[in-house]
């Protein structure tokens, strides 16, 4: 009882200490914000597939459309679009520094692709995202150039060399089962050919799934959903919120500021 009172003692005496340390630092986070640049973002939304516009699309290419979809999220902030993105607007930034400016939000459900771009200039927000929108829509298989793809390449390459192969031991032993004088040869040969003819069906399986992913189908179609629209409101710095926490002893800051990308920070 005795500290309580003694503390509520100072605070009484010191009260305008406390108030006066408040307003400085309120005013030093004001004026530390406003020397800030303004961050705008614009948006740009694309779609893989074609599940909006065809409502009976077959199952397979849907579970496909929403593989890509992150695929191509992923691809957005890449090097191969990131590079175009540049040469094609004539950006004075690496592609490293672009990266930190894209952000990407899927939606798997409707495999839309969501692309954000944020900049110091509005428009150029604008114009950046619907650049990166238009790298992905406009090209006939943006994957192609990227290591992803090369991958997949490689695995069908595969997996169809493998088909041929096991195709040809198939061959050979159905025309050599015939031949066979004793029983025991015979069921070692009708077991290899089980064998080799359950290896054929899941070495088909891998090449045509790979076939799938490298082929220009509905699924690997990109297309313009929402074009990028200019925004005249700025999303960061947050004057308001930086003062408030500014003149609050203690303030840790906005937790959230993680999520920003570093142009923000």
């Amino acid at each position: 009882m005795k500290f309580q009172i003694s503390v509520w003692g100072v605070l009484r005496r010191w009260w305008w200490f406390v108030l006066a340390g408040t307003v400085i630092a309120a005013g030093i986070s004001y004026y530390l914000t406003s020397k800030q640049p303004l961050i705008y973002v614009a948006k740009a939304t694309v779609s893989v597939g074609q599940s909006i516009r065809d409502p009976d699309i077959n199952p397979q290419m849907l579970a496909l459309s929403r593989t890509l979809a992150y695929t191509y999220a992923d691809l957005a902030r890449r090097r191969l679009i990131t590079e175009a993105v540049i040469e094609a607007r004539n950006l004075n930034v690496s592609p490293d520094e672009l990266r930190e400016r894209i952000q990407v939000n899927v939606i798997p459900d409707a495999q839309l692709l969501e692309i954000f771009v944020y900049d110091t200039d509005p428009l150029q927000a604008q114009a950046t995202a619907e650049e990166v929108g238009r790298q992905l829509v406009d090209e006939q298989n943006p994957l192609a150039g990227s290591q992803e793809y090369q991958e997949w390449v490689a695995a069908r390459n595969a997996a169809q060399e493998q088909v041929n192969e096991i195709q040809g031991q198939i061959d050979a032993l159905r025309a050599e089962i015939p031949t066979l004088s004793s029983a025991a040869e015979y069921e070692e040969a009708r077991n290899r050919l089980t064998q080799l003819e359950t290896l054929l069906v899941d070495y088909q399986d891998i090449a045509v799934r790979y076939a799938t992913l490298t082929a220009n189908n509905p699924a690997n179609a990109v297309w313009w959903v929402e074009h990028a629209v200019a925004n005249p409101y700025p999303v960061a710095p947050n004057k308001t919120l930086n003062i408030l926490l500014g003149g609050c002893p203690g303030a840790a800051g906005d937790g959230r500021r993680g999520a920003l990308p570093r142009i923000l920070r």
